[in-house]
């Protein structure tokens, strides 16, 4: 099994998770099955499983966890690259690909190193900045106005009120 180390990406937006792999069968037409595990290897929890029957190409998704996983490989070409859409800070953490081949052949190959997704929540803290306290949802936040006197340091407050330091001694 093939995989990078690391991947990184930003929560909200989608990453691949690369995976090649080998195998001793110079072609394999029987049914297999591809797995992704999310924290450890061979014990894991399942994130995404996809199986082909004898002779497809299709790999047949059984499990996407909240339908975010998708296999952009094709495991008869040795490919089980998966995305992840919509990624949040939880995804964060180690993946393990796994194929298991059926039928006269019962072979199983998994990552034991496995791929490290690091996902920074740059994107998602944008996107979700809270609305500052008192801001009408018709007030852009443009609108902030800075008080404070050569004493106190200036803190950004809504038209109308003051800004409250609070003593951290």
């Amino acid at each position: 099994m093939q995989v990078p180390a690391e991947v990184s990406a930003t929560a909200g937006e989608a990453a691949v998770l690369p995976c090649t792999f080998t195998h001793p069968h110079r072609h394999y037409d029987g049914p297999l099955t591809a797995i992704w595990r999310a924290g450890e290897p061979f014990a894991g929890p399942q994130v995404f499983r996809c199986a082909a029957a004898r002779g497809s190409e299709l790999c047949q998704t059984a499990l996407s966890l909240h339908g975010r996983f998708r296999l952009l490989g094709n495991p008869r070409r040795n490919d089980l690259s998966l995305r992840i859409e919509r990624l949040a800070l939880a995804d964060d953490g180690r993946y393990f690909c796994r194929v298991e081949f059926a039928g006269d052949v019962h072979d199983r190959y998994e990552s034991r190193q496995g791929v490290r997704l690091r996902v920074t929540g740059e994107r998602a803290a944008r996107l979700r900045s809270p609305r500052p306290a008192g801001l009408s949802s018709t007030q852009s936040p443009r609108t902030l106005r800075q008080e404070g006197t050569a004493a106190e340091p200036m803190l950004p407050t809504c038209p109308g009120e003051r800004a409250v330091l609070l003593d951290a001694h």
